[in-house]
């Protein structure tokens, strides 16, 4: 069973219905439990057993959650984004207990709730993560960073994972040749939510710096929506930029905006693991973005598929977007690279391969025994492991230490 609090247009959403779509119907059964189904953006297969809880807020759904899953009766339950996780991990005592519990997390925490500015906020969650954590039987991280933060905030979970984000290349590779109106081309182009981390508000800066230093601003398209667009029309009224960047709204295609740019550029001040890069990637189009907490560097590889630049320099980056733009990449080798390593079948086989692994093993395995993360990741789109301990395995090395017991 898969949980997820809606199936808006979003990073999170977007990967549960990939998840729900092409796990391998041959080996699951796969139910998708919707919080609130209001503005639902992403399709989903009819293989797939939909059910809207037609709650509001998640907080708010806990006795629904807890008859549907006893109605269901799965063997895995398997959330993501932190505040269901977190909900599920405090009440799992109302759960059956044979049920095992997969979390997958989708923020920096410890950064979101920098820029919330609420350190009493801040201190409660971390004291629920510390409390709670433990109850959920493995936790999935998108990045290395998103791993750091959680041992940071949550401690030390002894089934903890890094598994990237997929990306589906031969759909986008389909929408991309999908016959549509004549589209404008543009220099630079940026998809995204229009809210505060995002840090639109920095691109413009950065195109401000641009047009300072080189005279000329690139043509910028931007696409999304959010509560941030009447600020950043007025940030590029104030810019003097409102023939040079264009507010698109939001696209269900995207990526035919993608075949006619340059650049992707990204200004966010946080990210958890950013499936637009993947899907700028699989369309061959190079990037640049802001080194910030997240799963940024290990998608970029620089000068091949784009750069970084240093965090909120801004005229750092007005730079590199010039050299960028006038720098030679090789667009085969960043859709190949995209595929090989965060390409759907590689990806998928991680979570069915942790989805299954979950059932078989001991999830309550005692902090001490708990093994280590790999210090050097194999490469991108790799799982971090832990070294589970099969249930008859340690049933039969419980037995043995008996044995030598009562001798």
């Amino acid at each position: 069973m898969l949980i997820v609090p809606s199936l808006v247009a979003g990073g999170a959403e977007r990967f549960m219905s990939i998840l729900a779509n092409h796990l391998d119907i041959a080996k699951f059964e796969v139910h998708l439990v919707i919080i609130s189904g209001k503005n639902h953006f992403f399709r989903i297969n009819r293989s797939v057993k939909v059910y809207d809880l037609k709650t509001e807020r998640v907080s708010r759904a806990i006795f629904k959650i807890r008859k549907k899953i006893y109605e269901v009766k799965p063997q895995v339950v398997f959330s993501t984004m932190g505040h269901l996780n977190l909900l599920l991990a405090i009440f799992r005592f109302a759960f059956p207990k044979n049920i095992r519990f997969i979390a997958r997390e989708t923020s920096i925490i410890d950064t979101a709730f920098e820029e919330e500015n609420n350190a009493l906020s801040f201190l409660f969650y971390k004291k629920l993560y510390q409390w709670f954590s433990k109850n959920l039987d493995l936790i999935i991280c998108q990045s290395l960073d998103m791993k750091t933060a959680f041992e940071k905030i949550g401690g030390r979970h002894p089934n903890l994972f890094v598994i990237n984000n997929p990306i589906n290349v031969s759909t986008i590779q389909k929408q991309l040749n999908t016959p549509s109106q004549s589209i404008e081309k543009y220099d630079l182009v940026s998809v995204g939510r229009l809210s505060y981390e995002k840090g639109y508000d920095r691109l413009i800066e950065v195109l401000k710096a641009y047009k300072n230093r080189y005279g000329v601003v690139p043509k910028t398209a931007i696409i999304g929506a959010g509560s941030e667009k009447r600020n950043l029309v007025d940030a590029i009224q104030l810019a003097g930029l409102t023939t040079d960047v264009h507010l698109l709204g939001q696209k269900k295609n995207p990526f035919i905006y993608f075949k006619n740019a340059r650049l992707f550029c990204m200004t966010s001040r946080h990210e958890g693991f950013p499936n637009v890069l993947l899907e700028a990637g699989a369309c061959g189009l190079p990037f640049v973005a802001f080194n910030v907490p997240g799963g940024i560097k290990e998608i970029i590889q620089s000068g091949k598929n784009g750069f970084l630049a240093k965090d909120e320099d801004i005229a750092g980056m007005a730079q590199l977007i010039n050299h960028a733009l006038h720098y030679s990449f090789n667009s085969n080798w960043i859709k190949n690279y995209t595929q090989s390593n965060f390409g759907l079948v590689h990806i998928i086989k991680k979570y069915e391969t942790i989805i299954q692994s979950v059932v078989e093993v001991k999830s309550n395995i005692r902090h001490s025994e708990a093994p280590h993360l790999s210090d050097t990741p194999r490469g991108p789109g790799d799982i971090y492991p832990f070294r589970y301990t099969p249930l008859n395995t340690l049933a039969a090395s419980n037995k043995n230490k008996q044995k030598k017991t009562n001798e």
